[in-house]
Parts: C-alpha cells; structure tokens; sequence
C-alpha cells in the first residue's frame, strides 16, 4: 500500500476501498452467486481500469505499520441511489445484498 509521505504528524488520512465481497459476484436470476475463491489479484476492466483486491487484514494491517491510527471506518453503497425496485443485477441492486465501498479514517501520529 502507498502512503503518502508528507503527511505531517496529526495529519489525516482517507482513503476509500470496494468491498472485497462485492468482487466476483453475478445476479443467476434467483440471487447472487459468487463465481471465484477469494484472493489477491489484478483484475482490468473493459474501460481500461485496473482493480486490485486486497485482503481486509492487508488493508488495515498496512495503514498501522504506516504509523496511521483508525479513527473511524464507513460502509456506505457505491451509488447512493435508493431505487425501490432497481433492475437485478445493476449495482444498485447488488448492493442491496452486498455493501459497495467503505472509507477508512486515520490520523498519523
């Protein structure tokens, strides 16, 4: 993970995440199936985007060997849109089973 090096001491930190169990999902028409085992990889979009995935406790273990301290950790769905009935398989729909991002918070000390 890269931090960045000037962030003075009490400077806060914020970086946001995708949910790993959001990864390797698909609507089968009855629900959502995980289609591969979870781990680490590279994965690159049709736009020409890459995604890597990360296990959770790399994601925290690395932000406190960086000397930052967590301050606060915040789930909230990728789209913000509040569909009463979105369309199975959207993100909005899958993010009714499965939470889209979270935000971590810290501070280095």
């Amino acid at each position: 993970m890269i931090l960045p090096k000037v962030l003075a001491v009490g400077g806060v930190y914020r970086v946001v995440f995708g949910e790993p169990a959001s990864f390797d999902v698909e609507w089968d028409g009855k629900g959502y199936s995980i289609m591969m085992p979870y781990r680490e990889r590279l994965k690159l979009r049709q736009d020409g985007g890459k995604e890597f995935r990360h296990y959770l406790s790399d994601i925290f273990n690395g932000l406190l060997a960086a000397g930052l301290a967590i301050e606060q950790v915040v789930e909230s769905r990728r789209s913000g849109r509040s569909d009463l009935e979105p369309e199975p398989g959207t993100w909005t729909h899958q993010e009714m089973y499965v939470a889209g991002e979270f935000a971590v918070v810290t501070r280095k000390g």
